[in-house]
């Protein structure tokens, strides 16, 4: 028996209240309480190109700013609105397709009251009526009045404008037989079909689910329920003729639908028995009706189905329906071809028609952006696959939280969603420009376009050629074609592009575009780049592919981890006997170049988890492995790790692999991301402009790039005189000769270069040294006083500032007390000591008149000095230029003169400088003198405050010209001489000529 129920209106009332406070119905409705409302004039903002796109703002405030983006962050409109009575209209005109999130700020004057966030979609106009074979459906729970019900009266017009050809939904058994041998449709079942025929959109009903009459309520195993669930088949198409196509249950390989069954083999009987039944009943009644089966929720293993088809499913079923949520668009094509390889080996090579009843993307995994791009991308991969019909779960959200697994498949929001009642996320413009694209179009061929980065899918709607293009990594591409060609974007909004000599040159991203006319041919040519390139791959991300171990055992398998999160917040990947297994990224190149490679090592360093510390990443370039690193994974977890810069050529054949190399594959292993960076040098330098090194010895430039982080950081180097010094190809020089050479660093990739002027000397080249002595440095000890009290101990003083702003050190009795600087000197050498004391002269704090500095060289005090710590606080003091040797037996020691102690020591720095002379000349450099006769020579050194500019006096020829320590030559006999002045420490000199002549007699 069948009849019709009439329904209670109390729920309608509800939902049409829940709708106001939302601003979805009209004014009438729409409280002023807030601070700020958006209130929509059209169901979810959900415009078509040609409508007015406006709100109705109610806010308390006197105006308001308003602001809104595109999909690709682009700002496109932004103003300012005054209110008056509390309401005004806010109309926006971005001249364009899309989806775009508008900011109202609400303000009284200058005071910001409150901002809300909301979305509107614009669409061109479309109507799937006219389309007779469109693959698209979209799921909506709308049929029904259960926990998860949703607003049909607010859903079918958006999915009209979303442009759908079919809506998939369920009359639910429970709802049409409440009383045994008698159906009931309601009239919420009416309205829905009544709303699909007013626009022009066919159901597509899923057969479903249990019934409390029957078998417990769970699933209908026996012959009594199987008849009854046909029954209430034949009674939906009975009633309902509009209803031309249906698939037996859902998704019945997984408990969630599979009550009262515990093993494959018990789901695989049960759904056998059920599918059979209700085709047998319901095929001879309505030839017409396409009769879907399968309808399995993941290919699994294979064995579900393998049962299924060694039953003898596929003869009671008109097409075979399957549902699929793998991460990544592309790899729904190994998904469907292993549905076909299966079915083609129990169905003599022959397939029947596919449909891919249940596909999507949840925010849990992928936030809006991303699931718009994949949307695209996994419908159109899905169409190369000649799958027949295509349904996208879920049309609205189900949940209001952000992140919720199953609640955020949707393509608009929430109705209680804060940012406005069935309001678009960017999949709502992604799915309806695809379908505007290829609604009425039919797959021709995957081109094939070297080296393999770019996506490209030919369709033909039987008059033009229309092409999907995507390219994740990012690429150009070159179109030849004879004529204008009509490109497309993601969000909907078409060009003409006009050829250029045969050529129309297009970049593509991992957005999918649409290129709607006739090409001869497609290049993939080297993009041209004038920033950086990032690239990024992982589980979630694509260009991640997984190998299972080979015990074959649960633990020697890939899983996810939800407590050692990856680099952004989502599970990483786990194995816990890795034996066999391995991970690979698969980066696909379009601009070759050094990219910088990191891994991600999931974990938290906190609490590091128990992970191998025997992770062997393996780089390969070309499909040959050039090097390998293996890290701990164990003490690096929580962070990027770099594994080093390489130079990876265009294409698809350079990857990663990552191994665990320890023997026992005990502990497990950890995968998450890998990150490519190639970062262009904008400038080049060296680090110094000139370079004196002594013959024989060795020296390495560093290059300088702007930015740091450069990664194209090969130099040419090159010397002007290779006698005196030679460079290599990694900026290593050698000095071979005194003498002077240029070395030239040049960067090709940014044509610019650097030189350094080099002089070979044939003597030690000695650098200057500044050590720098304090509190917290291995150098500075202390020694407390011998009272023991509170005050004859050294405190920190924080309010007598150091030499570098820090704190400085303080005794307030410093009976017996001492401070104490001893550096480790690199090198024998005079080295100027100079001490910091503490205070602010300004307003000089209470401290010693008496501080004696005592100097040691060798362990031997060699000088003393006192010094006011009072009158100079505040400024570094000079206690002399010394000699010391190199090492730590030399040092210099604070104590307090004073006989009394009665005022604070204070102990901050000591520094201790050696400064090398660089240059020397003599003065005069021609001197003549006659026989008996003297004259003093003048060396003339820089730097002048040089604290090692003791020289060596010498004569080429004693007979002739003798001379002193001081520089006083004296002439003995006629001739010539030459005199030099050598500094022993750096071997650098200086040489006059003397002459001396004979008197001549008188």
């Amino acid at each position: 028996m069948i009849k019709h129920k009439m329904k209670s209106m109390i729920l309608v009332v509800c939902l049409v209240l829940g709708l106001s406070s939302w601003g979805f119905v009209s004014n009438t409705h729409v409280a002023h309480a807030d601070a700020l409302q958006i209130v929509q004039k059209v169901t979810g903002n959900i415009f078509y190109s040609t409508d007015e796109k406006s709100f109705k703002i109610n806010t308390s405030g006197d105006g308001i700013h308003w602001i809104y983006y595109d999909y690709w962050g682009n700002e496109v409109e932004s103003g300012q609105l005054a209110i008056s009575g509390g309401t005004a209209d806010l109309v926006v005109e971005p001249a364009r397709n899309g989806w775009f999130r508008l900011i109202v700020t609400a303000k009284q004057g200058d005071n910001v009251l409150t901002i809300k966030e909301t979305s509107f979609a614009v669409v061109a106009p479309f109507d799937a009526s006219t389309i007779e074979n469109s693959p698209f459906s979209v799921q909506t729970h709308a049929a029904r009045t259960d926990i998860i019900a949703q607003s049909a009266d607010a859903l079918v017009p958006v999915s009209a404008k979303l442009g759908v050809k079919y809506l998939r939904d369920s009359f639910r058994w429970e709802d049409v037989e409440r009383i045994p041998n008698e159906l009931e449709f309601q009239v919420f079942h009416d309205n829905y079909l009544d709303l699909l025929g007013t626009y022009g959109i066919k159901p597509f009903m899923t057969l479903a689910l249990y019934n409390a009459l029957y078998d417990n309520g769970m699933s209908p195993t026996s012959e009594e329920a199987r008849l009854a669930f046909a029954n209430y088949a034949k009674g939906l198409l009975g009633n309902y003729p509009e209803v031309n196509w249906v698939e037996v249950w859902n998704e019945p390989d997984i408990p969630s639908f599979s009550k009262g069954l515990n093993t494959d083999e018990e789901r695989a009987e049960f759904y056998f028995n059920l599918l059979k039944t209700t085709y047998e009943e319901l095929k001879p009644l309505f030839p017409n009706v396409t009769i879907s089966g399968m309808d399995v929720a993941e290919f699994g293993s294979g064995h579900f189905l393998e049962d299924l088809y060694q039953r003898g499913a596929l003869q009671y079923m008109d097409e075979y329906s399957f549902h699929s949520y793998v991460r990544i668009p592309e790899e729904i094509i190994g998904e469907i071809e292993n549905h076909k390889n299966l079915m083609k080996q129990y169905n003599n090579n022959q397939l029947i028609p596919m449909n891919l009843s249940e596909t999507g993307f949840t925010n849990f995994n992928f936030d809006e952006y991303v699931q718009a791009n994949y949307t695209a991308r996994r419908v159109a991969t899905a169409l190369t696959q000649g799958i027949k019909s295509i349904n996208i779960y879920n049309l609205q959200n189900r949940s209001t939280l952000p992140n919720d697994f199953e609640g955020t498949f949707g393509m608009v929001r929430h109705p209680d969603d804060a940012k406005g009642a069935y309001v678009p996320k960017p999949s709502f413009v992604a799915y309806a420009t695809i379908i505007r694209q290829l609604s009425d179009a039919q797959f021709v061929q995957i081109e094939d376009v070297a080296p393999g980065l770019v996506y490209v899918y030919k369709f033909n709607n039987g008059t033009d050629d229309i092409y999907v293009m995507y390219a994740p990594s990012g690429t150009e591409v070159e179109l030849h074609t004879t004529e204008a060609v009509q490109l497309t974007d993601m969000m909907g909004n078409s060009t003409q592009l006009q050829p250029d000599n045969g050529v129309v040159s297009l970049s593509l991203t991992q957005d999918p575009v649409y290129v709607k006319g006739s090409l001869t041919e497609i290049n993939d040519i080297v993009p041209e780049i004038t920033g950086p390139v990032s690239l990024l791959y992982s589980f979630y991300d694509g260009g991640y592919a997984e190998t299972e171990g080979t015990l074959g055992t649960a633990t020697n398998k890939w899983v996810t981890s939800s407590v050692l999160k990856g680099y952004d917040g989502r599970g990483s990947r786990a194995i816990t006997h890795p034996t066999g297994a391995s991970v690979r990224w698969l980066p696909a190149i379009s601009v070759p170049g050094p990219y910088r490679i990191s891994v991600y090592l999931p974990g938290n360093p906190a609490a590091p988890a128990y992970t191998t510390q025997q992770a062997l990443y393996s780089i390969y370039v070309n499909d040959v492995k050039i090097d390998e690193i293996e890290v701990n994974q164990f003490h690096a977890q929580g962070k990027w790790l770099e594994l080093g810069v390489y130079d990876m050529p265009r294409g698809a054949n350079s990857y990663v692999l990552l191994e665990d190399s320890s023997a026992l594959h005990d502990r497990p292993l950890r995968a998450d991301a890998l990150k490519l960076d190639l970062i262009p040098a904008t400038d080049f330098d060296l680090e110094l402009d000139s370079l004196t090194i002594q013959a024989g010895d060795a020296y390495t430039f560093m290059p300088i790039f702007t930015p740091v982080e450069a990664t194209n950081r090969t130099v040419v180097w090159t010397s002007s005189n290779h006698e005196v010094a030679s460079i290599d190809s990694a900026g290593n020089l050698q000095a071979l000769h005194p003498g002077e050479t240029t070395i030239r660093a040049f960067h090709p990739a940014t044509h610019k270069f650097a030189d350094v002027l080099v002089r070979v000397v044939d003597h030690p080249v000695i650098v200057p040294i500044t050590i720098d002595s304090h509190y917290n440095t291995s150098g500075y000890t202390e020694q407390n006083g011998s009272l023991g009290t509170a005050t004859n101990k050294w405190v920190n003083s924080t309010v007598l500032k150091g030499y570098h702003g820090g704190i400085s050190r303080a005794i307030t009795h410093p009976t017996d007390a001492s401070a104490k600087w001893t550096p480790m000197l690199p090198q024998e050498g005079g080295y100027r000591i100079s001490v910091y004391l503490p205070g602010n002269p300004e307003t000089p704090a209470y401290t010693t008149t008496a501080a004696r500095y005592s100097i040691y060289v060798d362990d031997e005090l060699i000088d003393q000095m006192v010094i006011n710590q009072f009158l100079l606080q505040g400024s570094w003091q000079e206690l002399g230029t010394y000699r010391l040797p190199a090492g730590s037996h030399s040092y210099v020691v604070l104590e307090d003169a004073n006989p009394a102690h009665n005022r604070p020591l204070r102990a901050d720095a000591a520094r201790f400088e050696l400064t090398p002379i660089t240059d020397v000349s003599l003065e005069p450099q021609q001197l003549t003198l006659t026989i008996g006769q003297s004259a003093g020579l003048l060396a003339t050194f820089t730097p002048t405050d040089a604290t090692d500019s003791g020289f060596i006096w010498s004569s080429s020829d004693p007979a002739i010209v003798t001379v002193d320590g001081t520089g006083e030559v004296t002439a003995l006999k006629a001739g010539e001489a030459i005199v030099r002045a050598t500094n022993p420490l750096t071997g650098i000199y200086a040489e006059a000529t003397v002459t001396v002549e004979a008197v001549e007699p008188i």
